[in-house]
């Protein structure tokens, strides 16, 4: 599963970022961005893994943040 999100994450930044690609000599720069922030990630989410199986309800952490991003995009914070 964390190939997977490696990946889809990777390929979905690449193309969110596709436009800022176009600009001469900036596709080498975002791409190696892209890939470290998603071994960066991956990473952070290996460590946290052992912590997470000793949280009671873990199915409820995805919606806990989700839930929080929206509330900080509507305050205009993000």
């Amino acid at each position: 599963m964390g190939f997977v999100l490696f990946f889809a994450t990777g390929i979905d930044d690449i193309l969110a970022y596709s436009n800022l690609m176009m600009i001469e000599g900036s596709w080498w720069t975002i791409c190696v961005g892209v890939l470290i922030a998603t071994f960066v990630s991956l990473f952070i989410a290996h460590l946290l893994e052992e912590k997470l199986e000793k949280f009671p309800h873990p199915e409820k952490i995805g919606g806990t943040i989700i839930i929080l991003m929206g509330i900080l995009l509507a305050l205009q914070i993000l």
